[in-house]
């Protein structure tokens, strides 16, 4: 996968995604943790367990997809996570641990058996260093129909969904941008006609998860947590006006600009002039465009 997804990045074959992308996780990585790799074309997103290596679909070079890379950073993070006392808070969340032995207890290391931890960690973890743009991406790519149906190697769609919302609700900053995600989810699964809410007893499950993992975050790297509100609104009426990124503008409110506008009506309408706008933004932003006079009057 690396030798060919090199050669794929240095033939251009990615449109730039893979330097876009690695300047959002250097954004990230620098409030969090060091991950000092890059991003490579592949089939799939993926992180290489050996080599820490992620990778990116080269078919999707949109900026709506962007935010999950912070996803495969977070597989990296749970393994890296090390708390003052030298111990690694990971290791409790995948083995189960953490929950402790009260009467729910083996319900909730079913829910979190195998790789299912790990995702979910990862979906708290984009969450908390991307806001609400990480929930909307999120959301936007699930399987509705599929949206309580667990698999071997994944949590259900909405409990994904659920987890990286109860993040973003959960902090002052967001609250006001989070209901345009949680809005358009739920119109979502309306139209795809599946069961609303997922079985008893299963959201209280990832409730907790979810609360134990943003503990170790808060803890761990307090200033990681997105919660740029006030930029967001002004990046998002520059993106209306095109008139182009200003002094002190990070890729990060760029996509929660973007995002928050484009949910404002509706993530099923074209996002068009929004979409183009915060692309050439992010490419200018991450070095991969001449810097536009006119953009910047």
């Amino acid at each position: 996968m690396f030798i060919e997804g090199s050669l794929a990045r240095a033939a251009g074959l990615d449109g730039g995604m893979c330097a876009l992308a690695d300047r959002l996780l250097e954004e990230v990585s620098n409030k969090t943790l060091s991950w000092e790799r890059i991003t490579i074309p592949a089939a799939r997103e993926i992180i290489n367990d050996r080599t820490w290596i992620i990778g990116l679909p080269p078919n999707d070079t949109t900026i709506w997809s962007l935010p999950v890379m912070a996803h495969e950073l977070g597989h990296f993070a749970i393994d890296h996570l090390v708390d003052r006392n030298r111990e690694r808070p990971g290791t409790s969340l995948k083995d189960g641990t953490w929950i402790g032995e009260d009467e729910d207890a083996d319900a909730a290391k079913r829910l979190f058996a195998g790789q299912r931890a790990e995702e979910l960690f990862a979906d708290v973890f984009g969450a908390y260093v991307l806001g609400p743009a990480y929930a909307a991406s999120l959301a936007w790519r699930a399987f509705p129909h599929r949206a309580w149906d667990n698999l071997p190697s994944h949590p259900g769609w909405g409990l994904r969904v659920h987890a990286a919302l109860a993040v973003v609700e959960g902090h002052p900053s967001c609250r006001e941008l989070a209901p345009l995600v949680r809005r358009s989810w739920e119109a979502t699964l309306a139209a795809a006609g599946g069961p609303p809410v997922a079985p008893d007893g299963v959201l209280k499950h990832v409730g907790r998860f979810v609360g134990y993992a943003v503990g170790v975050l808060e803890r761990d790297f307090p200033g990681g947590r997105f919660d740029d509100l006030p930029g967001v609104l002004k990046a998002e009426q520059h993106l209306v006006r095109r008139t182009g990124p200003y002094k002190g503008l990070d890729l990060r409110t760029v996509l929660n600009a973007a995002w928050t506008r484009r949910l404002r009506h509706g993530w099923d309408e074209a996002p068009g002039q929004i979409g183009e706008t915060a692309m050439a933004w992010c490419r200018e932003l991450a070095g991969l465009a001449p810097r536009a006079e006119a953009r910047t009057r």
